[in-house]
């Protein structure tokens, strides 16, 4: 950081100030180091330095944030510039849904283009996020007037805020640094006006368009206070403030439009969630990842999502502020009268946070979801799902608070005992949070053999899933990170991407593979892979040779391709194991490792004790019996339809083997019986039994549980029967 001001004013007296730096400031320098340390200590440095045999093997959010990255900068140019046709083609995706932080996106295709090397910036993000973080908190404490000791012990305070470390696996949200310098923007605007400040906020809020939206509304928010700050201050006239007022939304508007982040007159990209990652009332209080007893690996959740409003703000930090708010409560005061808007602007952000059920604990203390049907929160929510994170910018004012408060009243040698003191405990504190970062960070364990794999795709057109990432369990998505990093590395595409996409039906994707393996193939020579965890045992054999395809059985399901299969797809897995057959009256049971669950199809459920749901428009049980039969068959099954109140899911539309049957209708809700007529002309060993339902809800819907799915009928058995 260069010097050229000798002069700092320090007083809020509205006289004019003026600085002049020379040289490097040492304290600034000294703080990026300590910063760059920390980050050196905690993360590999295979993940800090780009290194093949740690990316190799990524998971998670950095695999997420790479997939993206890659397949945009492979990808040829396209408009808007940040979409790829790689990903979920033929419409593609915009990268900024994938969070490979855009700006830096840009910079690698370029260097990829000219150079054909694909430079990974990633660690180099954490580096400059973790040197920073000290040095913009230095920056703040300056401009509320610290001298360069204090301000420097008082700045590595905000290097050891759990919510920054916390954030470790999610690449452009480390960049708190960004609401520090907005902070310290805010202060120079109403401290000095003029309208250096002014651009200088405008400036950072349309950078961080390209780097993250969260961070960019946050900091937009403080600006835009400080721009009404300084108006009632008079240190900004109206005329300035209205002008960098208009002049940041609308380079908010124009940059968001360019880039294709929003589409005019298009539908918002929202995945949902607003409410369940939300911010705990106490959670900035109560100790989380943290050496107090039993609190080592313990997140307060009132709702499973509230990780994401992880806020403690350690032990160290909490009691700073009780000895600012005990020893220097005058001088507090008096800083918080010259920023009301910036008060009341933290205290909305603060409030989104806890969103519309807030949560104290594990108990609801209120509940203010009517909001939610609101238009315009309803537009926002949906954007700014993760409302816990907008609690940010109040925990890092109250840092720099406390720390201005006590400085004022203590006197820098004083203080810098107590801010070395504050250090002290919030690192004892925080030794569990990062541990928890560092075991994080560690080289995840390989789980595909990458090179057979590559090979193998290396000679198709196309790599396709199913179920594609959004559609697949938590426990098979692993495996799905792997095949996406392949696939962007030969530049083929890919149906999996891994974004929140409004209008993605996951059964009916499941359907259509069920009929054609080919559904969603786009090129001539798809190399397709089946999680066999969730795809039915009849659709490999069944389906593949009506599609041109073979298929074989691999560790984690199938994977199937053009027949004959060429030598680097047999090199993958071995041939199907001869199919499964029924006899007529066989029982056959669809609870857990029942031994009716492989003659289902399209339509299910995972299953448990009592059976298993059956979801979306039509559920299929697909089965061979063991000998040709001829004439008309009996179904008899035990069913539960999802009912509540006057809501009862009581008829569907019945075929075999595409042939019409009578419709299936249930006497009303509970357990009950039935047995269907299936018209047979002819003879078959090949039962497709299809159930179509019209009209469905979900359970989220009847307002019985959180669960979205539109669900049918439960089964609990099946029977097929010779028809007298």
């Amino acid at each position: 950081m260069r010097v050229e001001q000798t002069q700092m004013h320090l007083a809020d007296s509205g006289q004019a100030s003026t600085m002049r730096y020379e040289g490097v400031d040492i304290y600034a320098v000294l703080a990026a180091g300590v910063g760059i340390a920390l980050a050196l200590a905690i993360f590999p440095t295979g993940l800090l330095f780009g290194l093949d045999s740690y990316w190799d093997r990524i998971s998670g959010d950095n695999a997420v944030n790479w997939i993206g990255y890659e397949a945009f900068a492979r990808d040829a140019w396209r408009w808007p510039i940040f979409r790829t046709t790689l990903l979920a083609p033929p419409d593609g995706v915009n990268i900024l849904f994938t969070d490979p932080i855009p700006l830096m996106a840009l910079i690698g295709k370029v260097v990829f283009k000219l150079t054909g090397w694909l430079p990974n910036y990633f660690g180099f993000w954490l580096l400059l996020a973790y040197a920073l973080q000290p040095v913009t908190g230095y920056w703040l404490l300056r401009t509320l007037g610290l001298d360069r000791g204090a301000a420097l012990v008082g700045g590595l305070l905000f290097l050891l805020v759990p919510t920054f470390v916390f954030r470790y696996g999610h690449f452009p949200l480390l960049g708190h640094w960004a609401l520090l310098a907005a902070l310290a923007l805010h202060v120079l605007i109403v401290r000095t006006g003029g309208w250096r400040p002014v651009l200088a906020g405008v400036g950072l809020v349309l950078l961080l368009v390209l780097i993250n939206p969260y961070l960019m509304v946050m900091a937009a928010a403080l600006i835009m206070a400080g721009l009404g700050d300084g108006l009632l201050r008079g240190r900004l006239a109206w005329k300035q403030a209205a002008s960098g007022a208009v002049l940041m939304v609308s380079g908010v508007v124009v940059l968001t439009v360019a880039c294709g982040f929003v589409e005019p007159g298009g539908r918002v990209n929202s995945g949902g969630g607003f409410g369940l990652y939300s911010m705990n009332l106490l959670s900035p209080v109560v100790p989380q990842l943290s050496i107090w007893p039993g609190r080592e690996n313990f997140i307060l959740m009132g709702v499973a999502g509230q990780y994401e409003g992880f806020n403690y703000l350690g032990l160290g930090i909490l009691g700073l502020l009780l000895f600012a708010v005990v020893l220097a409560w005058r001088p507090l005061l008096a800083r918080l009268q010259q920023h009301i808007l910036l008060c009341i602007t933290l205290m909305g952000l603060a409030a989104y946070a806890l969103s519309t059920q807030v949560y104290a604990g594990t108990h609801l203390v209120l509940n203010l979801s009517v909001l939610e049907e609101f238009g315009p929160f309803a537009l926002l929510s949906g954007i700014f799902r993760s409302s816990g994170r907008f609690f940010w910018p109040l925990g890092y004012f109250l840092l720099a608070l406390a720390c201005y408060a006590l400085h004022a009243q203590l006197g820098a040698r004083r203080f810098i005992v107590l801010a070395t003191l504050a250090i002290l405990v919030q690192a004892v504190d925080t030794r569990p949070l990062l541990a928890s970062v560092q075991h994080r960070a560690a080289v995840p364990p390989k789980r595909l053999d990458r090179e057979a794999w590559t090979e193998a795709a290396r000679s198709h057109d196309e790599l396709l899933m199913l179920p594609q990432f959004l559609c697949a369990s938590p426990q098979t998505r692993g495996a799905l990170y792997d095949f996406g990093l392949i696939a962007v590395r030969l530049a083929i595409p890919t149906n999996s991407a891994i974004v929140n996409r409004f209008d993605l039906d996951c059964q009916a994707e499941k359907l259509a593979f069920s009929r054609d393996l080919r559904s969603q193939s786009l090129g001539k020579d798809p190399l397709i892979v089946l999680l066999g965890s969730e795809v039915p045992a009849t659709t490999p054999r069944e389906v593949a040779a009506a599609s041109g395809m073979q298929c074989l059985s691999i560790s984690i399901g199938y994977v199937c391709s053009k027949d004959p299969l060429r030598p680097s797809v047999l090199a993958l897995g071995t041939p199907l194991e001869p199919e499964d057959t029924i006899n007529l009256d066989q029982p056959l049971s669809t609870a857990v490792e029942g031994d009716g669950l492989r003659f289902l199809g399209a339509g299910w459920a995972e299953a448990s004790p009592a059976g298993l749901w059956g979801i979306g428009t039509e559920s299929q049980i697909k089965t061979k019996l063991a000998q040709p039969v001829c004439g008309d068959l009996i179904l008899n099954a035990h069913i539960t339809p999802l009912a509540l109140g006057d809501y009862v899911v009581r008829k569907a539309a019945v075929t075999l083997n595409g042939t019409p049957a009578p419709d299936a209708v249930l006497t009303g809700p509970g357990a009950q019986e039935i047995n269907l007529h299936l018209p047979n002309p002819g003879c078959t060993d090949r039962l497709e039994i299809a159930f179509r339902f019209e009209g469905l809800r979900s359970p989220k819907d009847l307002g019985m549980n959180s669960d979205p799915r539109p669900l049918n009928w439960t089964l609990r058995n099946f029977t097929i029967r010779k028809a007298p």
